[in-house]
């Protein structure tokens, strides 16, 4: 529906070109989705997929480092594409998963110390949390959790740099993070975010157009910042509503994990969630990021349906074992039973 929307939108616009390559991007992501959340496990299974994948995601790591792209834009490229490593070591592992969560988080914030890109620490801090949540709580509430908590954040973060100029309690909040941290709170957002949402009110329904970008409306080169806030640019209240169905579809998925890979995935899509928040990569720009994301995503999926329909069946050929061994066991005579046999022949 989001993809239709898009190429709907986009035939209604005088310049069609912009929309068009987001309708595409839109549209080729989810295919890669859907082919790992279906096809992911059985894939993962071929022993020469695995090396080759290994194999292509080094070099994707070499040409993402020797790049020179925007900081933040290596770090959050980095951090899910080495996420593809970390859920297929998941996936084969019979381990609780904890070492290897640690371990990613060691490692996006490490990725943020030596980018200079500190929210990615935060989005960490969110994989960290959601994971033990995961672990500690039952399906429902983790479902309910998860859905409050991320919303919770974005709202919190667009609140912060939407009224950040307005000198109240944001403007003091980042002041004192300013003050613990030794850099500047406000990062841009503050200023280009309240004309987008000025922008915006001309059509607040159904957005200015699949291909409407900030650069459109004043002089900027730069995206909204937010996926959020760029999808309600472009296709309105209506495109918001049809991401939220999408990622409520995808969390009704995850939050009913059993397996430690399940959970894993389940951590790492409120991390991406959350992220999107201040940047735009769930569906757009940056693709080899989105691909990333959506591939760990749709594998941990995979590997989390194939671990709870093959847990019966360990269980039902454990029994079968269990009773395959009593039935040929061969028990000792009972001495008692020998004696009156042996007596009464006499």
């Amino acid at each position: 529906m989001l993809v239709a929307t898009y190429a709907l939108s986009n035939q209604l616009e005088e310049h069609p070109e912009q929309g068009l390559k987001h309708t595409i991007s839109a549209a080729a992501i989810g295919i890669v989705f859907m082919v790992f959340a279906t096809y992911g496990a059985d894939i993962l299974r071929r022993g020469w997929v695995r090396y080759v994948g290994c194999a292509l995601l080094l070099a994707d790591i070499i040409a993402i480092v020797t790049a020179g792209d925007q900081k933040n834009a290596t770090a959050g490229t980095l951090i899910y594409v080495c996420g593809l490593f970390f859920v297929a070591a998941c996936s084969r592992s019979d381990t609780s998963g904890a070492s290897l969560a640690l371990c990613f988080v060691a490692l996006g914030v490490a990725l943020s110390f030596i980018y200079e890109f500190r929210y990615l620490t935060a989005c960490s801090a969110v994989f960290l949390v959601a994971f033990m949540g995961a672990k500690i709580l039952r399906r429902r509430w983790f479902w309910l959790v998860g859905v409050i908590g991320s919303a919770g954040a974005i709202l919190t973060v667009t609140w912060f740099f939407l009224t950040f100029d307005n000198r109240g309690f944001a403007w003091e909040l980042g002041q004192a993070i300013s003050s613990v941290s030794g850099h500047r709170a406000n990062s841009g957002r503050d200023e280009l975010w309240p004309y987008l949402v000025y922008a915006i009110q001309e059509r607040p329904w159904f957005g200015l157009g699949a291909g409407t970008l900030p650069r459109d409306l004043f002089s900027t080169n730069l995206s909204a910042h937010s996926y959020y806030l760029q999808v309600y640019l472009q296709l309105g209240a209506l495109g918001v509503g049809l991401v939220i169905c999408l990622l409520l579809s995808v969390w009704q998925l995850l939050s009913k994990a059993e397996s430690s890979v399940g959970k894993f995935g389940a951590a790492l899509f409120l991390m991406f969630v959350v992220h999107n928040a201040t940047e735009v990569l769930m569906l757009q720009n940056n693709v080899v990021l989105a691909v990333a994301a959506w591939s760990c995503i749709g594998l941990a999926i995979a590997s989390d349906q194939v671990a709870q329909t093959s847990q019966p069946n360990r269980t039902v050929t454990a029994c079968l074992s269990e009773a395959g061994a009593e039935r040929g066991a061969v028990h000792p005579p009972d001495n008692r039973l020998v004696g009156h046999r042996e007596s009464g022949w006499s």
